[in-house]
């Protein structure tokens, strides 16, 4: 926890000392925040920054030392007199400061492939070895630093020239006439064939629609290849046609792709129905009906729908007992629409005949009567 109040109060500190003023000397004490109040923090002693000093301080309520941002001053005193390579003695903080440098003068060669250069402070000698430059067939390298030659020619740097030439292919050679403008040098050249500059290509594996090929090179001068188309195919599979009827549509025979969507399906609409007019029918009590309806040539389909018989109309009639000379017949039913009957005759009964006899007698015959 300690740490962390130490930490916050320095982020403070640096924050609030960045905004103060550079100070002309430092003072013995400052204000700055500590635990969340300003507090009295008196200086202890200088600490060197570089070419300024500033001053550790410590905080009069928890003791913390801390080197603020600002105030700072640069460094002073010191008896000493400045060289290129030595200064003064800073009186309050002890750094060395106010060092001259060396001030150098040009670079001159100094004819062995090296090349000098003097302070104009204090005499020093700087050496280097000559860099740069290109040597010819008839000048040596000059160097890019002090401009004199150094090191030897190169007989083989020729400023050439070609007056007769035939650049090589892959397959061919070529013959070049070189000189030099400078020195005269002069030679025919055969150059070898090329041969190719292949760069490997990597397969493609042909699709149901665009071509592949297998790996190959290619030629990056000539257009040389080893390329193989392989053809674009698809992975067919065949399916059965399928007539259509009068309400589902078919098809011919297809083929279809394993790989992609590819499809030579083409449908065949539905037929409709080829229709066939029927009369209707009424129903009779004892048969069906229907009503005038459609039948398809091409199919079952049909509009037809069935009216049920009706059923009779009965009619009660009571019955009428025969006579000796008339019919009878029992109670019976007919029907109000049609000639159905329940009607069953029953015959007349003729007449009963009674025989009475008369006996004779002595007086009168006898005889039979039949009542």
């Amino acid at each position: 926890m300690k740490k962390t109040r130490v930490a916050i109060l320095f982020l403070l500190l640096t924050l609030f000392a960045a905004c103060l003023p550079a100070a002309a000397e430092l003072p013995a004490q400052i204000t700055l925040p500590c635990e969340g109040e300003d507090r009295v923090h008196t200086f202890i002693e200088y600490v060197n920054f570089g070419k300024k000093h500033r001053g550790r301080y410590q905080c009069t309520h928890c003791g913390y030392k801390l080197i603020p941002y600002s105030p700072y001053e640069d460094h002073s005193g010191g008896t000493e007199t400045p060289t290129c390579t030595t200064g003064k003695t800073c009186a309050l903080c002890g750094a060395k400061y106010g060092i001259l440098d060396h001030a150098w003068g040009e670079w001159s060669s100094a004819g062995n492939g090296t090349h000098i250069r003097n302070c104009k402070n204090c005499y020093k000698v700087d050496t280097a070895s000559c860099t740069g430059g290109t040597a010819t067939c008839t000048a040596k390298a000059v160097c890019e630093a002090c401009g004199g030659e150094y090191g030897e020619k190169d007989p083989n740097n020729h400023a050439l020239v070609h007056p007769d030439a035939k650049s090589p292919t892959c397959k061919e050679i070529g013959f070049a006439s070189v000189a030099c403008w400078r020195c005269g040098y002069f030679k025919n050249l055969v150059l070898p064939a090329l041969n190719h500059d292949l760069k490997q290509h990597a397969a493609k594996a042909p699709t149901c629609t665009d071509i592949g090929w297998d790996a190959y090179d290619r030629c990056i001068r000539c257009g040389y290849t080893t390329r193989k188309e392989l053809p674009a195919q698809h992975d067919l599979k065949q399916h059965a046609a399928k007539a259509p009827t009068c309400t589902e549509k078919g098809w011919n025979a297809y083929e279809t792709c394993s790989r992609c969507d590819y499809t030579t399906y083409a449908e065949l609409p539905a037929l409709n129905h080829d229709l066939v007019r029927h009369d209707a029918k009424a129903a009779t009590c004892t048969e069906i009906g229907w009503n005038a309806y459609d039948t398809c040539k091409n199919c079952d389909y049909t509009t037809y729908a069935e009216v049920p018989a009706l059923n009779h109309a009965l009619v009660q009639h009571d019955a009428q007992a025969p006579t000796c000379t008339e019919i009878g017949w029992n109670a019976y039913k007919t029907c109000s629409r049609c000639d159905y009957t329940t009607y069953a005759e029953q015959p007349a009964l003729n007449h009963d005949y009674q025989a009475v006899t008369v006996e004779p007698t002595c007086e009168t015959d006898g005889y039979t009567v039949f009542t």
